[in-house]
């Protein structure tokens, strides 16, 4: 599967994302089944390298 982290710059805009976000399916060709888009809070803040990885990709 696939990771990473986002930040936001409100509690309240994580929390809104979220809700809105969290198990949406997205449809994958190669299967019957969706893929489950799955959500949740991390008590680790991003660091400068973690940014700098994400603008590699």
């Amino acid at each position: 599967g696939v990771t990473g982290l986002a930040e936001f710059r409100t509690i309240t805009d994580a929390c809104e994302c979220l809700i809105l976000a969290n198990n949406y399916p997205i449809p994958h060709q190669s299967s019957n089944w969706p893929f489950f888009f799955k959500l949740t809070f991390s008590a680790t803040p991003i660091t400068d390298e973690d940014a700098q990885l994400g603008e590699e990709m």
